[in-house]
């Protein structure tokens, strides 16, 4: 299980990097995205025009309707058995 991870993973990143979206079922998809500086021609555009490079995660329908039905709980998140200075 976890080498079909670890090869989903390297798939995901290597069919991003060049520039396919990547759709799982399940999730949603995983969709790459440049910003670059904009330039009149083509031949102004090399490697120091691109900005950023970002993958873009949307997650489907079915997941969206997953998350929104997930139940949550509040917890106090400060910590036990925490000395205030007191008597110390």
């Amino acid at each position: 299980m976890l080498s079909c991870l670890c090869q989903l993973q390297i798939e995901i990143a290597s069919a991003t990097m060049n520039g396919q979206t990547v759709e799982l079922d399940q999730l949603g998809n995983f969709t790459p995205y440049v910003l670059v500086t904009d330039k009149d021609t083509f031949e102004e555009v090399d490697a120091s025009t691109i900005k950023r490079i970002r993958v873009n995660f949307v997650p489907n329908k079915l997941f969206k309707t997953k998350l929104k039905s997930s139940g949550y709980e509040y917890r106090d998140p400060a910590p036990t058995g925490l000395q205030t200075g007191e008597g110390v």
